[in-house]
């Protein structure tokens, strides 16, 4: 490139992107740390020598401006600016007076450098030209950081603002210029300066920043700084308009079409999407900015329908991986929890009074964004969604990120997190606001959205969601509400801990060893360490399981329980009804509830006596006073027994042995634990003494002392129980309660077996007419069972399990035999074909045959099967004739089968065990077994496998895939080996089982067959109806009538006319060589044509046309409508999957016990 000759080239002049740039930074901050260190006022020389050094050359000018900006930014680490007023508004101190020459010599610099610049580009001197843009790009940095300290008026007065706004329509010096009017707009009025000059003053900067757009908008990745700048301005009420106008003509120009993160999704939904999140954080988010909910909904009611569109939620979970979209997501909802945050009392139990928000309006078109995004999130987890996500999504589900793990993985880990963290927040800050639970929170949508998945969650995410969210809604639920609300959030909650915690538990005190679902993913880390961080977030949740339950106990959530004792009981002794108690009471509400009363209960018992946290059970005392207090107001026998069979064992030895630590420092001193928990014991001694349970004498109420002595008593017995064996075991008593499980295993094994083989030996009439209670005493009749088991083999034989499995195995059987009859039947099926003339004679014997051949199958049934076999036949053997139903018999066989047993498996919960027939304590190791098994043997696969098997049927319905099957029937290829290209079926059916994609096919395969078949047929018919040829139709005609004059078409008369005759043969091949000759259609197809053409030229009142219309074209219509739903209705397959569904008992139980036998 030429270059212009210049005196201040001298040799050891750098240029811009030269490597010694760094030197220019060394020197400028060298000389701004002498200037402030011998005192601001050595820049009275220092200014005008800088001025003197721009005028050299550009590189020297570069120098000049990073000289300035250290100045500045020195001044700044040296504590040079000091702040004024409440607010933290700051001045500059010191520059002020040198501010006049510094702002004077930036715009000197701008002008003559951006002028040098483009002349010197137009006449193709680039060395140059690039270096007067390197010295135009730092003059407009120094002005930026001057910006962010000077005062807006300032700015103007010396015309920095006209020379950034000039360079703004340059694509150089945009993103430069951008960045300084962005500091101005967020910088505020100084103390000092008017109301009105400073309004006049930053009013000139509106017109500027308009100007950017007054040409066409094209939106481009880089000039988002284009939008962050406008947007800036929306603090100002008279810019609204015009910046709301411009944002609007950006978003219509993002292209509607480009390469995307998604597979066949266009950018445009999450373009427009991240455009708006971002607009709506930099509004919403400005100092002094007006909460103007008008302005905000503007943004936000398009953001909520991009949400609700079907093509956003079938690639939401792909946008995870775009940094963009987490970025914006996530700011939205930290903005709405600070918001939250700001209007919410310090200190809230959540039934005082609740307040207001400038935001309640906003917040109806966020929620539904948030609940909808963490109930995707909570997907991840599930088996359902989890083999079919990304690997970078998979990988960002553990906890620690490994050695091999990728930047993006480690990001989208950290985005999980806070937006799990940040959502639950929010909407457990909403409960605080005034009108929440009537106005703004739905119980479904929240409930849904939150529990729908907590089966699973991992510990973590389980702690996260009590504390957040599950309190706080605790805390501000109105008691009308309570039933609406609190059956559907602490049910799953309590299920949860009742299980998985507990079993996690187990493992730790039994096999001490660490079992928790939470993956931590670094295979690097030691054992050991992994063992403390799931232990320790075992203890987390359980102390967070307890702080829910102290919330539950809360005085102000709990009515008249808070009240002194003795004033309770005069209380309910002058009340006739405890409704107006329990009713203001949550431990009432929750201790009464039938659904929920067992798990509290439960986990109480854990808490106290199993789980040695003392630190949780410590948490838990206040629920137990307020259970404690129930027993007393309600004498009720079931919590009064509760107290002194639970409660007092479980404190006394709680008192006797050593907590469980995990290292954290939440630890109470042994000697307040010992307070709280005596305290408890003795609360709970006086409930027992009231009700006469105390067996050691009478208890003088007023006498401490007297339970002093008598609590040490029973502590030392346990004491000395506890001596001669591990004082662990031998108050868990897990080692007892597994022994117990493992010896009764066989004989529940023995028990469900025998029940399964037993039902399925009945005989249809036996098994339909005898109840329940009758079949089972039929079994214990025959079998030897203990009396103590009888419960469980009546559980196994009610109305919900086996005798409800049975019931429809058999109402899908008799069917199926009750189509082979109606296939087997050589006779028409409807008089004169049309079905409002009524069935034929002959198919009304079958449905009135009440003999000892169709004992189970009502005549009702039979109606609605013959009918759903008309149905069939109008679609598949539209003319009758007994060759036809000979040659097409097997095809008939195959749809009855698919038809009767196709809904079996959807329909029907198969008969399998259930830890409800095990005894209570026994229930979580059965549970535990149960689960095991299903997934060691193939249950819970076969369950994924058939729900992706149908799913790809789905897929295969839409015909995506028609060409590539009719290509392999073709070439005839084998859809077993050719299942194996994933270039074709696309990674979504990758880990569907190859023999299920094969049977798809085939059967798909089979169908695209018929359609061809369908068309060629109708084809070649019309081409005969439109022959002109008369010599061929008279050929036809005269076969038509030598068949006519075989009998070939009396197929109603019950004579026994020879079909297999050779003369029919003859005559059938004859027309098939004259009207289907090459085509290879199948017999039946033949005999149909003759049947068709007979059924045309009886038709004399109809041209041959019309006739055709009616009697091949209304067929063949019915057939293409309905043929994809025919695909969905007859999917059936005979495979494992399906069998270990259909059959779990005899699949794996019946199997395993066989095993174990050999």
């Amino acid at each position: 490139m030429p270059r212009k000759n210049s005196d201040s080239d001298e040799a050891g002049t750098s240029r811009c992107g030269d490597p010694v740039i760094g030197s220019k930074r060394a020197v400028a901050t060298f000389v701004a740390e002498i200037a402030w260190s011998h005192g601001v006022s050595i820049l009275h020389d220092l200014i005008p020598r800088l001025i003197s050094l721009s005028a050299k050359g550009a590189c020297e000018a570069e120098l000049v401006c990073s000289i300035l900006r250290s100045i500045l930014n020195v001044g700044i680490t040296h504590d040079a600016l000091f702040k004024v007023g409440d607010r933290g508004e700051t001045l500059l101190h010191g520059l002020g007076e040198f501010l006049p020459q510094v702002l004077a010599l930036l715009c000197s610099l701008l002008d003559k450098h951006t002028r040098d610049s483009f002349s010197d580009t137009s006449n193709q001197y680039m060395e140059d030209a690039n270096q007067h843009e390197c010295t135009v790009k730092a003059a407009l940095d120094t002005a930026q950081a001057y910006a962010e300290w000077t005062p807006v008026t300032d700015l103007a007065r010396y015309g920095l603002i006209q020379r950034c706004g000039s360079l703004l329509h340059s694509n150089i010096f945009r993103i430069h210029a951008l960045q300084f009017f962005k500091s101005i707009m967020q910088s505020k009025r100084p103390v000092g300066i008017a109301i009105a000059e400073y309004d006049l003053a930053v009013s000139s900067v509106f017109p500027i920043l308009m100007n950017i757009s007054e040409g066409s908008l094209k939106f481009v990745e880089p000039e988002m700084q284009c939008l962050k700048a406008p947007c800036s301005s929306l603090r100002y009420p008279a810019a609204h308009p015009k910046v709301m106008s411009n944002l609007f003509e950006l978003l219509e120009s993002v292209p509607a079409t480009c390469e995307d993160i998604s597979d066949g999704m266009s950018c445009h939904l999450v373009e427009e999407h991240n455009v708006l999140a971002e607009s709506f954080t930099l509004v919403a988010s400005f100092p002094r900015v007006q909460k103007d909910p008008g302005l905000l909904s503007c943004i936000l009611i398009p953001l909520s329908k991009i949400w609700s569109q079907p093509e956003w939620e079938i690639n939401l979970m792909d946008y995870f991986c775009d940094a963009w979209f987490r970025t914006s997501v996530h700011n939205i909802f930290v903005l709405v929890n600070e918001e939250l945050k700001k209007c919410m009392p310090e200190k809230s139990n959540g039934t005082g009074p609740k307040v207001k928000s400038s935001w309640s309006t906003l917040l109806p078109l966020m929620l539904p964004i948030l609940l909808k995004l963490l109930q995707y999130i909570h997907s991840l987890w599930t088996d359902e969604v989890a083999f079919n996500i990304s690997e970078e999504l998979e990988e960002a589900k553990f906890i620690m990120c490994s050695v091999d793990s990728s930047d993006l993985e480690n990001e989208i880990r950290v985005w999980l997190q806070k937006i799990r963290k940040t959502g639950y927040m929010v909407i457990g800050n909403c409960s605080y606001l005034e009108g929440a639970f009537h106005n703004l929170l739905d119980n479904t949508l929240v409930c849904g959205a939150l529990l729908k998945n907590i089966d699973s969650m991992e510990f973590r995410h389980v702690t996260w969601l009590i504390r957040y969210a599950i309190i706080p809604l605790l805390k501000n639920c109105p008691c009308g509400l309570w039933k609406k609300w609190l059956d559907v959030l602490l049910k799953p909650v309590f299920h949860y801990c009742e299980y998985t915690l507990y079993s996690s538990w187990c493992h730790l005190l039994y096999k001490n060893m660490v079992h928790v679902p939470d993956n931590f993913g670094d295979a690097s880390v030691s054992k050991e360490k992994l063992d403390k961080l799931g232990s320790g977030l075992m203890f987390k949740l359980t102390r967070e399981v307890s702080h829910l339950f102290a919330v539950i106990a809360l005085p102000d959530l709990n009515g008249g329980l808070a009240l002194e004792r003795q004033s309770i009981i005069q209380k309910v002794a002058r009340s006739e009804d405890l409704e107006s108690i329990l009713s203001s009471s949550l431990v009432g509400y929750l201790l009464y509830h039938d659904d929920i009363n067992g798990s509290v209960l439960r986990l109480i018992s854990y808490i106290f006596g199993y789980w040695t946290d003392g630190v949780a059970r410590t948490i838990a005392v206040p629920f137990c006073h307020r259970l404690i207090q129930l027993a007393t107001v309600t004498h009720s026998n079931e919590l009064i027994s509760y107290v002194n069979d639970d409660i007092i064992p479980n404190v006394i030895r709680s008192l006797e042995i050593k907590p469980c630590s995990d290292g954290n420092k939440e630890i109470i001193s042994v000697k307040s634990e010992s307070d709280i928990l005596t305290n408890l014991c003795y609360d709970a001694y006086l409930c027992t003494a009231d009700q006469g349970l105390v067996s050691e004498g009478t208890f003088p109420r007023s006498n401490a002392e007297f339970f002093r002595k008598w609590l040490l008593k029973q502590v030392e017995m346990v004491h000395c129980k506890n001596e001669s064996v591990d004082e662990l075991e031998e108050i868990v008593c897990i080692w007892e309660i597994e022994e117990e499980f493992i010896s009764y295993l066989p004989t529940y094994t023995t028990l469900i077996l025998g029940v399964d083989s037993f039902v399925n030996n009945l005989k249809d009439g036996y098994f339909l007419q005898y109840s329940p209670t009758e079949i089972m005493n039929e079994f214990l009749s025959k079998h030897v069972v203990d009396s103590s088991d009888v419960w469980v083999v009546s559980a196994m034989l009610s109305d919900e399990r086996k005798l409800s499995s049975e019931h429809w195995k058999r109402q899908s059987k008799q069917p199926y035999e009750f189509f082979h009859k109606l296939i087997n039947f050589n006779k028409p099926y409807i008089k004169d074909g049309m079905q409002y003339f009524g069935y034929n004679e002959n198919v009304q014997k079958l449905l009135e045959d009440n003999s000892e051949e169709w004992p189970s199958l009502a005549g009702y049934n039979r109606s609605s099967t013959l009918e759903l076999f008309c149905s069939i036949l109008e679609l598949w053997e539209p003319q009758f004739h007994p060759l036809i139903r000979e040659a097409h018999k097997n095809v008939l066989i195959e749809m009855a089968s698919q038809l009767t047993f196709g809904d079996y498996i959807d329909l029907v919960q198969p008969f399998q065990p259930d830890s409800a027939d095990f005894l209570e304590h026994l229930q979580p190791y059965a549970q535990n077994y149960i689960d095991d098994k299903n997934k060691t043997f193939g249950y819970d696969k076969a369950k994924e496998q058939t729900k992706l098997h149908k799913q790809f049927d789905i897929h295969l319905a839409s015909g995506a895939l028609d060409p590539y099957i009719r290509q392999i029937r073709s070439s005839k290829g084998n859809f077993y080996q050719k299942t194996l290209d994933g270039g074709i079926l696309g990674n979504q059916f990758v880990d569907l089982d190859y023999v299920l994609r094969a049977m798809s096919l085939e059967r798909r395969a089979k169908l695209l067959e018929e359609e061809d078949r369908q068309c060629l047929y109708l084809k070649h018919m019309e081409i005969v109806v439109a022959n002109e040829q008369e010599q061929l139709r008279n050929e036809l005609k005269s076969l038509i009538q030598e068949l006519k004059d075989e009998q070939f078409f009396l197929v109603d008369v019950d004579d026994n006319i020879e079909w297999g005759k050779k003369r029919f043969s003859e005559l059938v091949n004859k027309f098939e060589e004259d009207v289907f000759a090459g085509l290879h259609l199948p017999k039946y197809y033949v005999i149909r044509g003759i049947m068709d053409l007979q059924q045309m030229l009886c038709m004399e009142d109809r041209s041959l046309k019309d006739a055709f219309a009616v009697v091949v074209g209304v067929p063949y219509r019915r057939w293409m409508e309905t043929r994809h739903l025919f695909w969905m209705d007859t999917r059936y397959y005979e495979h494992g999957c399906y069998s270990v569904i259909e059959d779990p008992i005899k699949e794996i139980w019946m199997k395993e016990d066989e095993r174990r036998a050999n």
